[in-house]
């Protein structure tokens, strides 16, 4: 029996809709005839006082004729599809423009192509993923701007069009447009907030119901797993939620009977659920664990990864004494897909323990899981990691005398770190019982298990581990030396971690001596370990570098006394690198050493650059017969060097005599427009300019001409260089380079809305407009107001939070950036009244969200004084009542109190506080 709904006369309000009803009316008589038939779905949308009939099985079109629009549109895509770049660039312009400049028109007539029928899946594909794009919120156009377009009331019938788009979406056969419809939605719903609540039963209807075909159930159940994952207020859906919990687990539970893709969409939406519904007893904890029994098969990688994240989910919700009951149920599924799942499985399950024992160290009153599991789970896992790499013990290194880093070893390194952390007794235990560094095939896994739990430490003091190690030094050293190959190589890299997180091994003279002759026996024996020798004097110059307030001073002269010994050590291999890897690691090594030439040895850097010189000659010339992966990897390498002499000489205020030929070297270099070679030389190019400041004078007009070619190859890491050494620049040039100040802004302010740049890099690049603006006397006010207008769209739409140690530390940043910035801007614009006066409010906009930001860290607390400052030089009296208010002055005060390193911080603090109090 066919349902139709009718709420009283349907006016027809165009044309368009007068031909719909026409078209419908008739397809319906005779697909009814015919038999084809199963069902009409009637869709009722608020917005509009007229119903859309359509077939989701059959995807009838509600229109007999295509709009010429949406026929041009549909060639513009189609265009898109051409591989020739010549079709394929223009109609890639044209579409960007029409999103840029009518979204609106845009969304409504690539919502007809959705809802068309015989429209290649293809076309179809592209089309709703360029929807998405077109109301995905960005720094240019934020959720509130797009919404205002959208939401306006001269749009209602278009809008409605287009959530019948969007929904239609998730019928479609193919899973990338149900996919991006489902993204669409979650957009939409953001907009539209309770002016859509009828989605979410829709939803459920469609899901539930045989009517639909398979691919429906399956964009309905993963539109709204993808719903419940959005900012969406849980009190809106939890009805809805609580049926499709239902729906889900009746599913779940005959996974037999119900297709592969559905199960898994099915598994998904579970997991969502989850997260919101708290589990309420242990029988439903009970039902949970039945489901995923039922549902886990090792054969598919996805289905294990879900698998795994339900448990996760469960673990956390249920986290109290009763989960002991059920560690052994995680313990025996987790043990089976590491033992007979392939190795995408066994990552996912390392990367499971991770998370589990990451989660548990957190806790204030820790259950102990991970001493429970440790013990059964630790050998398993250390099977997994190696159970991949014994050809290497068998075959040693790889052609280019390095070993690529297997991923069930890197994760399971990881993995085990966490459970160190979690359960360090419980864990070294373990490892110290299955040492046995006579027996060559069981060594591997002990010295990964060391490797990690060494990793972990990051010199925060573990007795027993640097106890154990100490003791076995020499049977380290000798296995080093004697073992096969892959045992040496993994000996020296625990060699490597041991010195570079707990300094021991050359703790006194005696280990120093030892450690390099085990050093030199290694590289003699098997030239294919040379790299690793190299890059262990590498870590030990950079601990002198980097920590060397934090060593001993015998430490401290012990490398200084063995330097020559070192320095000829490494220069044996400079001279014969021919691999990729002994370049990489020995002129890596040299670089280090560098870093920590004592004064006394400052004229082997003349012998060095002229070494350089001499080797990137030999580079370009064409009679050169070493292969190009060997030639460009000494050209990177010479780059590392000229920036390490050149940074050395700069902190030392030396001259530096070989700019004029070392220059033109670099400037041939970036000729081969390679993007590691770009971010090599341009280090190289901010090391020379530090050193030789107004001498470079000469090279800016090249170098400038370089860098804004450089700023259009769209690369986020070359970018990146590229602004720093602009900044340089500006610091040390800034009479030479103020004729291109307006130039780079030009250049560098549209890079703030670029939506393919994260706000890491965005951020760089405010820093670096700052710096120019900095070095000049006199601003360009359109310059100062374009830098302005930046800083409060990124503080409109950045998404700052202190959920975790990343972002607290990202926030930190962006606050010390920011606030810095605006201190720089309000401080140049103290004479122009009429700035101030249009301004007032937004100056204190950053001021009030610092303020109600909950970390607050010495970087950010020094910009947060000095933009209160310029604006009490701005303002004067004026501000003397807000500056002076309860919030910021406990922030300031807090700053006073803080004890960094100089005393830098509150002695700024405190006369930022004097100066506001005698405004």
């Amino acid at each position: 029996m066919l349902l139709v709904l009718f709420n009283g006369i349907l006016p027809l309000y165009d044309e368009i809709s007068a031909i719909f009803w026409f078209f419908t009316s008739v397809c319906f008589v005779f697909l009814l005839q015919l038999k084809l038939m199963k069902f009409l779905v009637i869709w009722l949308n608020k917005d509009s006082n007229f119903e859309y009939v359509f077939n989701f099985q059959y995807h009838l079109c509600p229109f007999t004729k295509m709009d010429p629009k949406t026929s041009q549109l549909i060639q513009l895509f189609q265009a898109l599809e051409n591989p020739n770049p010549e079709t394929r660039n223009p109609a890639n312009e044209t579409i960007i423009q029409i999103i840029q400049n009518d979204p609106m028109n845009f969304l409504f007539y690539s919502s007809m192509i959705v809802n068309a029928d015989n429209i290649p899946l293809s076309i179809v594909r592209m089309t709703i993923t360029l929807m998405g794009r077109a109301i995905k919120p960005s720094v240019k156009a934020p959720l509130d701007l797009i919404a205002a377009t959208f939401m306006d009331p001269s749009n209602a019938q278009k809008r409605a069009f287009i959530k019948q788009a969007v929904f239609r979406g998730l019928m479609f056969s193919d899973q990338v447009i149900r996919q991006q419809a489902s993204n669409c939605i979650c957009i939409l719903i953001q907009i539209e907030k309770d002016q859509w609540l009828d989605l979410f039963p829709a939803l459920l209807s469609v899901a539930s119901s045989s009517d639909y075909p398979i691919d429906a159930h399956c964009g309905a159940v993963y539109c709204f797993s993808q719903l419940l994952d959005e900012n969406i207020p849980f009190e809106v859906i939890i009805s809805t939620a609580r049926d499709f919990y239902s729906y889900i687990t009746q599913i779940l539970n005959n996974p037999s009977a119900f297709s592969p893709a559905l199960i898994q969409d099915s598994l998904n939406c579970f997991n969502s659920i989850l997260k919101k519904i708290p589990i309420q007893n242990e029988e439903e904890i009970d039902l949970c664990l039945k489901i995923i029994q039922k549902n886990i098969s090792l054969k598919d990688e996805k289905n294990v990864n879900c698998i795994l994240k339900i448990l996760n989910t469960l673990f956390r919700m249920t986290y109290s004494a009763n989960i002991l009951n059920y560690i052994q149920f995680y313990l025996e599924i987790t043990t089976q897909i590491l033992q007979e799942g392939d190795l995408n499985n066994q990552l996912a399950v390392i990367d499971f323990w991770d998370k589990i024992a990451n989660f548990e160290k957190k806790q204030e009153q820790s259950l102990g899981v991970i001493n429970g599991v440790a013990k059964s789970f630790f050998p398993v896992l250390l099977t997994a990691m190696t159970s991949n790499l014994s050809s290497h013990i068998e075959n040693g290194l790889s052609d280019d005398d390095s070993f690529e880093e297997d991923e069930a070893y890197s994760t399971g390194c990881h993995c085990l770190s966490r459970f160190f952390k979690a359960a360090p007794d419980v864990v070294f235990e373990c490892v110290a019982k299955l040492w046995q560094p006579e027996n060559f095939q069981k060594t591997d896994g002990q010295i990964f298990a060391l490797i990690s739990i060494t990793s972990i430490i990051n010199k925060v003091v573990y007795e027993p581990l640097i106890n154990f190690l100490e003791i076995n030094r020499k049977e380290i050293f000798t296995l080093s030396v004697n073992g096969p190959q892959f045992i040496s190589w993994l000996t020296l890299k625990l060699i490597q971690k041991a010195l570079y997180h707990l300094n021991i091994f050359i703790r006194n003279e005696e280990d120093f001596k030892e450690l390099m002759e085990c050093l030199q026996q290694c590289s003699v024996k098997d030239p294919a370990l040379a790299p690793e020798c190299c890059y262990t004097i590498f870590l030990i110059c950079k601990n002198e570098n980097d920590n060397r307030q934090k060593f001993t001073t015998q430490f401290t002269s012990t490398v200084t006394k063995h330097f020559d010994f070192l320095w000829q050590f490494v220069n044996v291999y400079t001279t014969q690198s021919n691999t990729i890897n002994m370049i990489v690691q020995s002129f890596d090594a040299l670089c280090g050493l560098i870093t920590i030439t004592p004064d006394t040895h400052f004229n082997i850097l003349s012998k060095t650059i002229e070494s350089v010189i001499s080797i990137l000659r030999q580079t370009f010339s064409m009679e050169n017969q070493s292969s190009e992966e060997v030639l460009y990897n000494l050209q990177l390498a010479m780059c590392s060097v000229i920036t390490s002499i050149a940074t050395k000489i700069a902190i030392n205020h030396l001259d530096f005599p070989w700019g004029n030929q070392l220059i033109p070297m670099l400037f041939h270099l970036v000729k081969q427009k390679q993007t590691q070679i770009y971010e090599e030389s341009l280090l190289a190019f901010s090391a020379v300019i530090l050193c030789s400041k107004e001498n470079y004078a000469p090279f800016v007009p090249e170098t400038m001409d370089m860098l804004l070619v450089m700023l259009q190859t769209g690369s986020p890491d070359v970018i990146k260089q590229v602004i720093i050494t602009l900044s340089d620049l500006f610091r040390n040039l800034k009479n030479v380079m103020l004729i291109y100040t307006d130039n780079v802004f030009k250049h560098l302010v549209p890079m703030v809305y670029n939506e393919n740049f994260n706000i890491e890099l965005i951020i760089e690049i405010v820093a670096t407009l700052t710096d120019i603006m900095i070095s000049q006397d006199i601003t360009n006010p359109e310059n100062r107001n374009e830098l302005f207008t930046v800083l409060l769209s990124l503080l409109k739409t950045t998404n700052l939070n202190a959920e975790s140690k990343h972002s607290r530390k990202f926030a930190t940043y962006f606050f010390e950036i920011i606030l810095y910035s605006f201190a720089i801007v309000i401080s140049k614009s103290k004479e122009d009244e009429a700035f101030l006066s249009m301004n007032f409010n937004e100056c204190f906009i950053p001021i009030n969200m610092y303020i109600n930001f909950v970390c607050h860290e010495d970087d950010s607390l020094k910009s947060f004084c000095m933009i209160v400052k310029s604006i009490g030089e701005a303002y004067k009296k004026r501000v003397q009542i807000k500056l002076n208010s309860r919030k910021i002055t406990a922030l300031l005060k807090l700053a006073k109190d803080k004890k960094s390193s100089n005393g830098s911080l509150s002695l700024l603090a405190n006369q930022t506080m004097n100066f506001i109090h005698n405004l």
